[in-house]
């Protein structure tokens, strides 16, 4: 267990490395088993803020819910690496479904589209590729407009504003660069 920056931010991991070596039903169980986790844990905080008397503990466990709620519907994403994406690439039976995807699209795209029988076979890699870009660019303006919001304004709490706006542009300004580099990694088949 641990915590890491994954793309545009944080998260808490569990190594389930050792699963790799099971078959394909047991993987997609423990991948199903974190977001169920979430859930459960989500659905217990609702109904005990339901029945809790105090409105500060009443509201800190429904925020705490939707926060479990929002983490499995994110968790269930196939276009990253979470567990939707390996629940996806087990029932697909394609290991390495996203990096062969982009690397597809970075070398074979041009030359497909000025020879649309290139396409054929390849369609699923078109259409995800695609979809995993475009989320990629969705999450990296969700991105800078929360630190935006959040990083600024917190940081304006500190520090004078011209200088708390400047470091909240640089830091999402750095986030978004990495994730742009990773992403070209993968466009280019080195990731």
């Amino acid at each position: 267990m641990g915590i890491g920056w994954y793309w545009f931010g944080p998260v808490a991991y569990v190594d389930t490395s050792d699963m790799w070596l099971e078959g394909r039903w047991p993987r997609i169980a423990v991948s199903i088993a974190g977001p169920y986790a979430n859930l459960v844990l989500g659905g217990v905080a609702a109904l005990v803020a339901w029945f809790v008397p105090s409105s500060v503990l009443s509201a800190a466990l429904w925020e705490f819910a939707l926060l479990s709620y929002i983490a499995v519907v994110l968790n269930f994403n196939p276009l990253m690496e979470f567990d939707g994406y390996y629940v996806l690439s087990d029932i697909l039976e394609r290991p390495n479904l996203r990096p062969q995807a982009l690397a597809w699209l970075g070398r074979n795209l041009i030359p497909a589209l000025r020879t649309p029988s290139r396409l054929e076979g390849h369609r699923f890699e078109l259409l995800y590729g695609l979809a995993s870009l475009l989320y990629v660019a969705f999450s990296a303006v969700l991105t800078v407009v929360i630190y935006r919001l959040v990083v600024q304004g917190w940081m304006e709490g500190i520090l004078p504003d011209v200088l708390a706006a400047g470091l909240a542009w640089a830091l999402a300004a750095a986030v978004v660069v990495l994730a742009a580099v990773g992403v070209l990694g993968e466009l280019r088949g080195s990731a």
